[in-house]
């Protein structure tokens, strides 16, 4: 069966009629741009570009912004056609290489300066815009739902390192096929200002070993923030159990529900965390502000808690 998404349970009204509506703009947006074609045997002379075209052909990011509107409007195209059947190979096809199309094109934006936020009036939508706020592009949740980025993610699955006291570890990059591809991330002592996702070794995997539930950043090592302050909190809920702060972190009592009964013989509460979750260094550009994309790979992951993922931000 074709898998569905967090989003599918959205608190929408309708989602067809919403991807309908957004067709509908799109339409209506090109028709818009569209100059009036000239007269046939027109001898009037070209007119003058205005300011606002000067401004536009000088913005380096014009290209990309051009792009974004296309690759969406595609995406967009194809969801309409979409009879809710499984997706064949051609799908899934498309919908990788849609994906890391965007992912390339937020990350030039991102490196001029750009920004990518989910606003707190539309937890649902990813906004990147301009610096000075002049233009945005908004993208609806029914896309992310569309592109299933964690489908290409879900059979990768890797066992725990038995010479490590540290949770699996793995690096996500761009294949040759378009596809996320996972590998093991031996030394991530030294890995900073990163972005990282969290899943669940235990779960089922359409809930936790294929899905990453959290996504968080960091500008110190991963060694420091999720071997050192994840798993110490993690201790510390099977300890004490829920305090006022923590019953807010569900990734923190998520790990703890799997040993808070039946922790497993010669195994300490520290090393729950290592013993239930992954974590995965998730690819971001060469620039852009952490927080642009710690937002970008929530709303693409799915993992807000408006989307019952465990990231509250």
């Amino acid at each position: 069966m074709k898998p569905k998404g967090g989003f599918n349970n959205a608190p929408v009204k309708d989602a067809n009629q919403a991807v309908k509506g957004m067709a509908k703009d799109v339409g209506q947006g090109v028709a818009a741009n569209s100059g009036p074609s000239s007269a046939s045997g027109s001898q009037q002379p070209p007119q003058q570009p205005t300011d606002k075209k000067k401004t536009d052909l000088s913005d380096p990011c014009l290209e990309f912004r051009q792009r974004l509107t296309v690759i969406l409007r595609r995406i967009r195209q194809r969801m309409l056609q979409d009879t809710g059947s499984a997706w064949s190979p051609a799908d899934r096809q498309f919908q990788r290489e849609s994906f890391l199309e965007i992912h390339t094109i937020v990350s030039e934006l991102l490196s001029n300066g750009y920004s990518a936020r989910i606003p707190s009036s539309n937890f649902a939508n990813l906004v990147i815009s301009s610096p000075d706020g002049s233009w945005r592009e908004e993208i609806e949740y029914q896309v992310a739902d569309y592109l299933d980025v964690h489908d290409q993610l879900i059979d990768q699955q890797f066992p725990l390192n038995p010479q490590s006291s540290c949770p699996t570890v793995l690096s996500a990059t761009f294949d040759g096929s378009h596809q996320l591809v996972l590998s093991p991330l031996m030394d991530h002592g030294g890995a900073t200002n990163v972005i990282y996702g969290i899943r669940c070794r235990k779960c089922d995997r359409r809930l936790g070993p294929g899905n990453i539930n959290y996504v968080g950043q960091t500008i110190r090592s991963v060694h420091a923030r999720v071997c050192g302050e994840h798993a110490r909190s993690v201790a510390s809920t099977i300890n004490k159990g829920l305090s006022e702060d923590e019953s807010r972190r569900p990734m923190y009592e998520h790990a703890a529900n799997h040993f808070r009964y039946d922790l497993p013989e010669n195994t300490q509460p520290r090393d729950a965390f290592r013993q239930v979750m992954e974590v995965i260094l998730l690819p971001i550009g060469d620039a852009g502000d952490l927080r642009s994309w710690e937002s970008f790979w929530q709303f693409f992951l799915h993992c807000r808690k408006y989307f019952w993922g465990w990231s509250q931000r």
